[in-house]
């Protein structure tokens, strides 16, 4: 299944929409970035539509999984300042 241009895109929409369902659990501003600038440039390099998914889905696994070390660093960042803090008020 090819498309040229605009139909591409539409043909692409539906399957994209559910991988990016699968995905927006990042919930973070520049995660939410880094997925529309991974769809925007498949879109634009108009790779055969099976072919782009696949290594869509391998790079939003990659952004995921450096969203969650960044969260499980600010939630080691925040403990630490937590437990110190109680410390000083014992």
């Amino acid at each position: 299944m090819r498309a040229i241009g605009g139909q591409r895109k539409r043909l692409c929409l539906p399957i994209v929409s559910a991988i990016i369902g699968r995905f927006l659990d990042i919930g973070a501003t520049q995660g939410n970035a880094e997925i529309q600038r991974v769809f925007q440039v498949h879109m634009e390099l108009r790779f055969h539509l099976f072919e782009s998914l696949y290594l869509v889905q391998l790079q939003l696994e990659d952004i995921m999984h450096f969203q969650r070390l960044r969260l499980q660093e600010f939630e080691r960042k925040n403990e630490a300042a937590i437990d110190k803090a109680c410390f000083i008020s014992i």
